[in-house]
């Protein structure tokens, strides 16, 4: 609750980040005011806009008594919001409890009921980086907010998130080339978890999906919605360093973790990429401190084929890093 000065295009800030969208409503003296995209010189109307900060704070701003009213110094504005989404918005079970009274025209009396939450709450994320922006905006620019090619299908999907149900983080389109299916596209998903990491897609996110590449399509295409899957690699690394080196044999080895860990970046890898053990070897050796790097890939039973220079997947799945163990020795 808080009180305007009666200037003109005042400003209110929620006192809470993270505010959850469309979850806004501004009351001025009880009486409940109307949020516009734009104030209208032609409409002196009780409204306000919302604009947000790098930390999602809401910012309510009134009017100038010509494209929109002002509150009346003194004037009681009540915000309501709600915030918490996001990662900081995920819960345990059991985090909340709490005691209502109900009643029953066949009871008599108030009837205690405890409500509470029996499972971990999911589907909370943060905003996506600012790497993922720059790889994503050129094919949704290309994509032209429809679906025409399984690209356009693949970009849409991947760029499909919801306010409570997460969002899809990996997606791959196939179109059938078979006599009468020729206008089916299969859509093989995998979900965004609030690390980051892939999982399959819960049935709700899906059905999403499924309403919002139906708004995009051609007329004539039909979408299945189907799980991809994960094969999880193990790999071990080896690390030669000269021994004059040897002071920075434990900085070599952070170092190449880290890099282990962007080369297997999301933003790199696409369902059905096959992993090419030239390229992981050149992406984490280039460094003045290493001799030599040698890389098994361990054997696996997730339908994995290929040989020890490459490991190559089913269409539908995508490479993840299992266990990576990294080993760095000194040599003369």
């Amino acid at each position: 609750m808080t009180e305007p000065d009666g200037s003109r295009f005042q400003l209110f800030e929620t006192v809470h980040e993270s505010v959850l969208d469309n979850s806004v409503s501004v009351l001025v003296n009880e009486r409940q005011w109307t949020e516009v995209e734009f104030f209208n010189e032609n409409d002196n109307g009780f409204y306000y806009t919302i604009d947000y900060d790098e930390n999602y704070k809401a910012i309510i701003r009134f009017a100038d008594d010509i494209r929109g009213r002002i509150p009346a110094f003194g004037a009681q504005i009540v915000i309501r919001y709600r915030y918490g989404g996001g990662e900081r918005g995920l819960v345990d079970a059991g985090y909340m409890s709490q005691v209502i009274n109900v009643t029953s025209s066949t009871v008599p009396g108030a009837i205690p009921v405890t409500m509470t939450n029996y499972t971990n709450s999911e589907g909370g994320e943060g905003a996506e980086s600012i790497e993922a922006i720059k790889h994503k905006l050129p094919l949704w620019v290309k994509a032209q907010d429809r679906c025409v090619t399984g690209g356009d299908y693949a970009v849409m999907s991947e760029m499909f998130s919801t306010s409570y149900n997460g969002r899809i983080g990996k997606a791959l389109a196939v179109l059938r080339h078979s006599g009468c299916a020729g206008n089916i596209i299969d859509v093989y998903v995998l979900q965004l978890d609030a690390n980051d990491k892939l999982k399959t897609a819960r049935t709700i996110l899906k059905q999403g999906l499924a309403e919002h590449l139906d708004s995009k399509k051609m007329l004539t295409d039909y979408v299945c919605i189907k799980d991809a899957g994960q094969v999880f690699q193990n790999i071990s690394v080896n690390v030669a360093v000269k021994r004059f080196n040897a002071q920075h044999q434990k900085n070599v080895h952070d170092i190449v973790q880290e890099r282990v860990a962007e080369f297997f970046a999301l933003e790199r890898w696409s369902i059905g990429q096959p992993l090419m053990k030239t390229d992981f070897v050149r992406y984490i050796s280039n460094m003045p401190e290493i001799s030599t790097v040698t890389v098994e890939f361990a054997s696996n039973t997730q339908n994995l084929t290929g040989d020890n220079d490459s490991v190559a997947v089913d269409f539908w799945k995508i490479i993840r890093p299992g266990n990576v163990n990294i080993n760095v020795e000194l040599v003369d």
